[in-house]
């Protein structure tokens, strides 16, 4: 376990760079490399290890139920390969955003809750530390540190996509995530 108290370098964009290094169609998950084409992955945590980075992400920002008919497979995947790389270095359970909208004819609180749960129950606390990244729903992110904190003893870092105003597209403002999470 990496000690998380201090200045950690995280690894860049996985899903980036999946992109550029492979000839992807669209509507196909990056994730479902962790399966397919495990190399490719591999390849990306040793080269963001070489620049430095102290934690790699595990490529499951979008292993879920709505997204992944697989995704506890393709999660338990990801973990053996980062964790085949990590060589001392951190391992981020990476977990984005659910793809489905959080209310008003969306989900409601339980479907969103038990979404991240089976998730977070997928990656076994086997990572340094969960990471709720690039969300931009305020409500959706906190029903996500909600599963996190009852489902996993792993510490928690969370992040949201903020545009120029200062405002993710639903309208928080970064007091607002502050004060939430």
């Amino acid at each position: 376990m990496i000690n998380i108290n201090g200045n950690l370098i995280l690894d860049g964009a996985m899903g980036t760079l999946v992109m550029q290094r492979c000839n992807i169609a669209p509507g196909y998950a990056p994730e479902l490399l962790n399966i397919e084409n495990p190399e490719v992955i591999m390849q990306i945590h040793k080269d963001y290890l070489a620049a430095g980075a102290d934690v790699i992400n595990t490529n499951t920002f979008g292993a879920n139920r709505f997204k992944l008919n697989n995704f506890k497979e393709v999660i338990s995947k990801a973990f053996d390969i980062a964790t085949s790389c990590a060589k001392g270095k951190g391992i981020a359970f990476d977990i984005g955003p659910t793809g489905k909208l959080y209310g008003e004819g969306g989900m409601t609180f339980d479907e969103c809750y038990n979404a991240f749960k089976e998730v977070i129950l997928a990656g076994e606390d086997r990572g340094d530390f969960i990471y709720l990244e690039t969300f931009t729903d305020l409500r959706e992110l906190r029903i996500a540190v909600i599963a996190a904190k009852e489902n996993s003893k792993l510490p928690i870092i969370a992040s949201m996509s903020f545009s120029e105003n200062m405002r993710t597209p639903f309208g928080s403002d970064v007091d607002s995530f502050v004060n939430t999470v």
